[in-house]
């Protein structure tokens, strides 16, 4: 497929054909047999409950030639492109503009677009080691480390409403080693925190009245040991999914697990590779629970995994599995992936210096093709957040800074 640009950035649907239009069968008997003849005809009408026949006709089970296709009379509203599916019904897809969606892309989602100058938001002056962001009912955490200063969690203060920059911040979590951004649950009682020196995740009580009431959810042994750690829950928030990149594979957790529980292994195979069976440096996760999907940010493999949890082999959808460049086909050291509340996918790719980003339903194989949306940044993105407005937030791992992108 070709290069998307940015005004092609599109979201995919299937659909029907819009009421506008009738399909007219005529029947013939010959010699004992009826065949179809077929004609159609575009029916002008004023009343949306005009009268609807699918336009795709089945003849020996093989749809009629695109010459008389559904996309004859374009069903797609609001600019939305129809193209021939020859092989599965209705035999007609909609790719929606940018900002629409829906079966015929008569659906507004807003328009899915960023100010590509960031403005700063967060600073962090003290430790040389800023690792990610996470936002949760408006306010921004992060986790930092380094510098003679304990591992902390740290959170605005500040409406992410405020156009004065940066925001204030305080303190939540102390006493840490080298913590990556936590997670917290849908009731808003625990926050949980990978924290990577020690092979640690933290359970912390956010009703605490001290930043230090925290227990051992899992502690991995030296033969289980992690160089980074990330995190995400499955769909219940009974378990959570621990990306262990040293061992190149994502193991599970039950949320009330204790030090001594061992995880269950859910991807990879404990050896680093290009396989579709293997992991090769898997950064952050992202679970889907629509779809029993965990996406997976293969940093030394410079790709992204789908897997269903427990299989023994996923999908590559992004990338080309150990091959790094700079094309729209490629990563260069993913070092995470999200999803917003659309379905698209977006990728912090940390050695080409942009966000890239797949519109649902596009990115299937390894050769997807995606836009850079916020490109020629001048540093690694490490992760990236939304608010409910769908601004973005990108943090600079490399100089402990945190750019909030206006959506536009």
């Amino acid at each position: 497929s070709t290069d998307l640009t940015r005004s092609q950035f599109e979201m995919s649907a299937w659909g029907e054909p819009a009421a506008s239009s009738v399909t007219r069968i005529k029947k013939d008997r010959i010699a004992g047999t009826t065949a179809l003849k077929v004609m159609f005809a575009v029916v002008v009408v004023a009343s949306v409950a005009a009268f609807t026949i699918p336009i795709a006709v089945i003849l020996g089970k093989k749809p009629i030639s695109e010459s008389i296709a559904a996309c004859t009379i374009n069903p797609c509203q609001n600019g939305g492109i129809c193209s021939v599916n020859s092989t599965t019904s209705p035999y007609y897809q909609c790719s929606c503009a940018l900002g629409t969606s829906g079966v015929n892309c008569s659906t507004s989602v807003g328009n899915l677009t960023w100010n590509t100058t960031g403005v700063v938001v967060i600073t962090i002056t003290d430790v040389p080691f800023q690792n990610g962001i996470y936002i949760k009912n408006g306010i921004i955490y992060t986790g930092n480390s380094g510098g003679g200063v304990s591992g902390q969690i740290i959170k605005t203060t500040s409406s992410l409403n405020s156009t004065v920059y940066p925001y204030t911040t305080s303190v939540v979590v102390t006493g840490l080693a080298s913590p990556t951004w936590p997670i917290i649950d849908s009731q808003g009682v625990y926050m949980y925190i990978p924290d990577t020196d020690v092979n640690t995740v933290y359970r912390y009580f956010l009703g605490s009245s001290t930043t230090t009431n925290y227990s051992v959810l899992m502690h991995n042994s030296a033969a289980q040991s992690s160089v980074d750690m990330f995190i995400a829950f499955d769909s219940t928030e009974s378990n959570i999914y621990v990306s262990d990149d040293r061992n190149n594979r994502v193991l599970m957790y039950p949320v009330n697990a204790t030090n001594a529980t061992i995880g269950l292994l859910v991807a990879g195979s404990n050896s680093s590779g290009n396989a579709a069976t293997q992991l090769s440096g898997n950064q952050g996760i992202y679970y889907d629970p629509a779809s029993n999907y965990l996406y997976i940010a293969n940093l030394n493999g410079h790709s992204v995994s789908r897997w269903t949890p427990g299989a023994s082999n996923g999908t590559f959808i992004i990338g080309i599995p150990g091959s790094s460049g700079s094309a729209l086909t490629k990563l260069n050291q993913p070092f995470s992936v999200t999803m917003d509340k659309y379905s698209n996918l977006y990728v912090a790719d940390y050695g080409n210096h942009r966000v890239m980003g797949y519109c649902a339903g596009t990115y299937t194989n390894n050769l997807s093709s995606g836009i850079s949306l916020l490109g020629n940044l001048g540093y690694g993105p490490q992760n990236i957040a939304f608010d409910s407005s769908m601004n973005l937030y990108l943090n600079d791992w490399d100089n402990n800074l945190v750019y909030k992108f206006a959506k536009l």
